[in-house]
């Protein structure tokens, strides 16, 4: 559904997931298995975007959002867990997103919420002083413990947001109630904000642990062309092998090799999306990623998507 204030897409495409935050760059990676479904649903209240996000598969979303804007991302379910800047999220937490650098590990199932605002109109709702606190403390992750009555207060009313949104559309194009909607969410989140803390739960090694293994995502994506492997990988980065592999698992609920191969897989995966199903092999796009063993290479391919990669090539559109 779409009109000039509600934007709704349930795809199976994770790139046009991606494509729908409207950032600069943005990768979003499979690392669970089966096939893909995400629903999305945006509202606009003139330059604030209210975003509702889930998705069945654990994803990895890497790039940055649009410039001059800060978002705030709101765990919407109770159990709600994921990783921003390999920092573990929980459902008392809240990420603020000041650079517009986005690293964001979310588990299947949760439900979160992002709002977009410009840094002017965050300007015009928090004083200078207490903004600059918030940027300092958000420097390190981004990762904020707010007050939890104010949480849930801001919870619930991007929960009646979404629902208005979804029940009766209209109401949100009425220019009254528009910017009522706004002057509340604003507040609301002002004072979130206002009394949120930096996370500050990690231990100096733990914060290094965490840097080194953000660097060893960082060198596996910029190299997923090279032969990797555990010991390259970890001398590189200067960490120990048992050290890379326990924080990979903690992060990511696979060791680094594991998280090497499925990033490959969905390079492939979309390569093939925008190949010629007339003129193109599935051989030699898999031969160029890595993969030499084309049996057990289409088993873990369909093992991670739900199908084979000769079927992602038949559907491509060229």
């Amino acid at each position: 559904m779409q009109n000039n204030t509600i934007f709704t897409l349930q795809t199976n495409d994770i790139d046009e997931m991606a494509a729908a935050f409207g950032g600069l760059n943005l990768v979003a990676t499979q690392l669970s298995s089966g096939s893909f479904i995400s629903n999305f649903l945006q509202v606009q209240l003139e330059d604030i975007q209210c975003r509702q996000i889930s998705w069945n598969q654990k994803i990895q979303l890497l790039g940055n959002m649009l410039p001059n804007t800060i978002s705030l991302w709101v765990p919407l379910t109770v159990n709600y867990k994921s990783s921003w800047n390999g920092f573990e999220c929980h459902g008392q937490t809240v990420i603020l997103n000041l650079d517009g650098k986005v690293d964001y590990t979310h588990l299947a199932g949760e439900l979160v919420a992002c709002t977009i605002v410009s840094r002017e109109q965050l300007s015009q709702s928090i004083r200078s002083c207490e903004l600059e606190r918030l940027r300092n403390a958000s420097l390190e992750h981004g990762v904020l413990v707010p007050n939890l009555k104010q949480l849930q207060i801001l919870r619930s009313y991007l929960a009646e947001i979404f629902s208005l949104a979804v029940s009766n559309p209209d109401l949100l194009s009425r220019s009254h109630l528009n910017q009522m909607i706004i002057d509340n969410l604003l507040s609301s989140i002002a004072e979130l904000l206002i009394g949120s803390k930096c996370l500050s739960d990690q231990t100096d090694r733990s914060r290094t642990r965490t840097l080194k293994l953000k660097q060893a995502v960082e060198y596996i994506r910029a190299n997923l062309h090279q032969p990797l492997s555990l010991q390259i990988i970890a001398t590189e980065i200067g960490i120990s092998r048992r050290s890379l592999m326990y924080g990979f698992r903690e992060l990511f609920g696979m060791g680094p090799m594991e998280y090497c191969k499925n990033n490959r897989l969905n390079a492939v995966r979309r390569q093939l999306k925008r190949a010629d199903s007339k003129s193109d092999k599935v051989l030699e796009i898999a031969k160029g990623w890595g993969f030499h063993h084309m049996g057990h290479f289409a088993a873990d391919y369909k093992a991670l998507f739900g199908e084979l990669p000769s079927e992602t090539l038949r559907h491509s559109p060229w």
